[in-house]
Formats: structure tokens, sequence, C-alpha cells
């Protein structure tokens, strides 16, 4: 396989534009490949750069006020005032008070603001869970694909059901395609497919909190169970509920297999 063609399927998997079946033999390569392994790395690498590049702009920027901050408050810096004295005669009062009290309180408050606020400043942003949420959760890695992931009944009344869920999500009315899976979850009992697409409505719904125990039911599902995991971790990011996503994210990170570069990397920001 070439270069070109190597490239382009490393940038198609980290814009999550591969169905499920070209993410599975894209991972499975990268295990067998040492080189499409090596080219992915630098990849994930360079784009961590180019982020850290612009915070690292900001620390700089941030560290050049703290020295101007610092040379502020330095007595040999700080400009002497002449005062003409036929205008003002010098008080003998005042000066002794400027060097004795004030001059030393300005020092020490400056001291205090460069080590209490400026390394606050320099501190990377932690994002909260609902931020990382919306950073990672993708619609379009959802695995709709209602042909073969819904079997269909015997009778014509499982495929005008499956054709109602397939328009319903198709025009993201969502709440809609609901009643039409329970109807079908009666015709195919124990079909996993079906559970998990009541689970991915309510999510897209934004019915977070009844969506994410379908996922964690699911999750030791052979069928589905390793999208119900990336999906069950988003909903309980999305209620801030990180304690509780932890474990799945931690699941596809042993599994070596879907979402698992995507689940280290949201562990080490949940930190």
């Amino acid at each position: 396989m070439s270069d070109k063609i190597d490239h382009e399927r490393i940038a198609r998997y980290l814009d999550q534009e591969m169905s499920p079946e070209e993410q599975q033999e894209f991972e499975a390569d990268l295990k067998t490949r040492p080189d499409l392994e090596q080219a992915f790395q630098q990849r994930r690498k360079l784009a961590a750069s180019i982020w850290l590049t612009g915070r690292d702009q900001e620390r700089e920027s941030l560290g050049a006020l703290g020295d101007e901050l610092l040379a502020l408050g330095r007595p040999e810096t700080l400009p002497e005032i002449e005062i003409p004295s036929e205008d003002i005669p010098p008080s003998p009062i005042l000066t002794p008070l400027w060097r004795r009290f004030v001059l030393p309180l300005s020092i020490a408050a400056t001291i205090l603001l460069l080590v209490l606020v400026i390394p606050r400043w320099l501190q990377p942003d932690k994002m909260s869970s609902q931020e990382l949420f919306a950073a990672n959760y993708d619609p379009n890695a959802l695995a709709l694909s209602f042909d073969s992931g819904l079997k269909r009944g015997d009778g014509a009344s499982s495929d005008s059901l499956i054709q109602h869920i397939e328009g319903a999500f198709l025009a993201d009315q969502h709440n809609h395609a609901i009643p039409f899976l329970e109807r079908l979850q009666t015709q195919l009992p124990g079909n996993a497919s079906v559970r998990y697409y009541i689970a991915v409505a309510l999510l897209q719904d934004g019915k977070h909190a009844q969506a994410a125990p379908i996922f964690l039911e699911l999750s030791r599902n052979s069928d589905v169970g390793h999208w119900a995991k990336w999906f069950g971790a988003m909903s309980y990011l999305a209620m801030d509920q990180p304690e509780k996503a932890k474990p799945l994210l931690e699941s596809l990170v042993q599994q070596d297999g879907y979402k698992k570069h995507e689940s280290q990397d949201l562990l080490e920001q949940l930190k």
C-alpha cells in the first residue's frame, strides 16, 4: 500500500470519517504494520504540537508581563522625583515614611501578585466534563447502519417499523423514533441492536440520564459493546459524572480496539 494511501487513511481515522468496518481494519493494520503505526504516531504528535505552540506563545507573553511587574518592584528602578526647593520644601516626615513603610509595602504587594496570580495564568486550562463531551461527541460516529444493525423480522411489519425508525433518524426527530423502536423490541426480543438504537435516540435527544444506563447494560455485549462503552462515557460526561465515565474508557483502552487512543487522551484530561 502506497504512502499516499496510508496518509489518507490516517487522516480519515483521526477525523473520524471511517465506517466501523474501516476503523477495525485500520486498527488491525496498526498492530501488524510498524511503518503505519509510526506514521500514525507522528501525525498525532504533529496535531498535538500545533495546539501546544499556541499555548507556549501565551506563556511567553505572560512571562514577559511578569518580568515587567518584577522590575517595577525593584527600588533601584523606581524613578527619583526632584522637587524644586523654592516651590515646595522637602518634608522631614514624609520622606522617612516613604522609605520605611510605603516602598516596602509596594514591593511586598508586587511580589505577592507574582507569586499568587501569575502562576495561575500560566497553568493550562482544564476542561470541564461538559466541555470534554462537546469536544469528543460525534453523532456521525454512532454506527447507524439500520440494514445490518437491525435484524429484520419474518413479516413486513418489522420492515415497516425499520423504515419509520430510519426516517426519523435522518430527519433528526429522534424522539419520534423511540416508540417505533420499542414496538420493534417486542417483535425482536433480546436484540441488542434495538436496545442500542433506543439509547442512541435518547442520547441524540439530549436525554443523557435515560441513555447512560442502557449503554452501561450493553457495554458487555459482544456486538455493540465497544460503541456502547464510548457513548455511555459520553453520556456520563454530559451529566458531569466523570467518575462513572472512567471505567468505560479504561475498558476501551484495554481492548486495543475502537476509540482506544481517544479514550487514553480523555483519561489523561480527566486526571
